[in-house]
């Protein structure tokens, strides 16, 4: 049972930061000096690394369990 929550927290986190790498692409940016200076919004910035930065955890914490796992049965 504990390989099998290690293996959906590491998918979940691998498709969490997949999303987070794609709304990375599309958070909305204008230029405030066309050229020199762009402006980004701080909501969309916050969102899209809060996503990656869960994934990253919850990727990190099911490879950790995976390894415990499996060092268990070896």
């Amino acid at each position: 049972m504990k390989t099998i929550i290690a293996v959906i927290m590491l998918i979940s986190g691998c498709l969490l930061v997949i999303i987070g790498i794609q709304l990375a692409q599309f958070f909305y940016e204008f230029p405030a000096i066309p050229g020199v200076l762009s402006v980004t919004f701080m909501g969309d910035t916050v969102a899209f690394v809060f996503v990656g930065v869960v994934g990253l955890a919850l990727l990190a914490i099911g490879i950790v369990r995976l390894i415990n796992t499996f060092r268990r049965i070896a």
